[in-house]
């Protein structure tokens, strides 16, 4: 998680002040290694949009942001390359995840449904049947629901 602390900066630090760089509405960034997105990590697999809760709260998908080693500058474009697309949950390649919030309420809610669909969506892959998707349109219809609270939350600040 970050937060302001005394002492020195965690090594991985860029690569949370990046996201605050280029995304208004984050007040929140959690960088973990959880067990379920980190194994979709491992096989570069994102997660489409498979739940009309996770489109609301994440995105339209959980995407692959490329490896680049941990606390490099390499790492830190890659990040800030992908964060401007408004979602709120990536997963890094060959690393672990990079979830973002308006709070450290919503971070943490993200997390946790992060898992809950790496989790899912890696079960529905192991029947080798075909995993379904929400329909394009309602996709659309839901992110915008959380674009529309992002610029709210953003402008509140400001």
């Amino acid at each position: 998680m970050s937060w302001k602390a005394p002492g020195n900066p965690p090594f991985e630090s860029g690569l949370h002040a990046v996201v605050y760089q280029v995304r208004a509405d984050v007040n929140a960034v959690i960088h973990t290694h959880q067990v379920y997105a980190s194994t979709l990590a491992l096989i570069n697999a994102p997660i489409p949009a498979l739940f009309d809760e996770q489109v609301r709260f994440l995105g339209r998908s959980v995407e692959i942001i490329p490896y680049a080693p941990s606390g490099t500058g390499f790492l830190r474009n890659n990040v800030k390359s992908k964060v401007r697309n408004g979602h709120n949950a990536y997963i890094l390649q060959n690393h672990g995840v990079l979830v973002l919030g308006a709070s450290i309420e919503r971070a943490v809610h993200n997390l946790e449904l992060l898992e809950k669909c790496a989790l899912a969506y890696l079960l529905a892959l192991c029947t080798e049947r075909k995993v379904t998707r929400i329909p394009l349109a309602v996709r659309e219809i839901v992110f915008a629901k959380l674009r529309e609270d992002e610029k709210r939350y953003a402008n509140r600040e400001t």
